[in-house]
């Protein structure tokens, strides 16, 4: 019930041109390969791509409209309930709003080349 009412809570907010991305090791694996992509393809004009990072000694590249979010901060949880998309492929990140969509790019899956 309280899970419930939570998500009902989410809902109201309203959900922002947001990307979140997740990796372990911080900017690695199919999510990296995902989100160079996106920035290949220009689409950080469009969105705005956040990453979650664990660790706060990892080299940060300069991209434009790219935000990089510790998990210890209190920003994760806002980029976690209002972005749209949630691509993830270590730690499974969990929608918190009924009308966002996840990805878990499984850590094993050949895309990355």
């Amino acid at each position: 019930m309280k899970h419930k009412l939570l998500r009902l809570l989410l809902s109201l907010l309203p959900l922002q041109n947001t990307i979140l991305f997740e990796s372990k090791p911080d900017l690695s694996d199919n999510t990296k390969a995902v989100f160079d992509e996106m920035v290949r393809r220009g689409l950080n004009r469009k969105y705005k791509l956040v990453w979650l990072l664990h660790r706060h000694d990892t080299p940060l590249p300069e991209i434009k409209n790219v935000r990089y979010v510790y998990y210890d901060s209190l920003f994760r949880f806002w980029f976690r309930v209002t972005s749209k998309c949630l691509i993830c492929c270590n730690s499974w990140v969990k929608p918190m709003h009924p009308k966002q969509h996840a990805f878990y790019l499984s850590h094993g899956t050949p895309i990355k080349s």
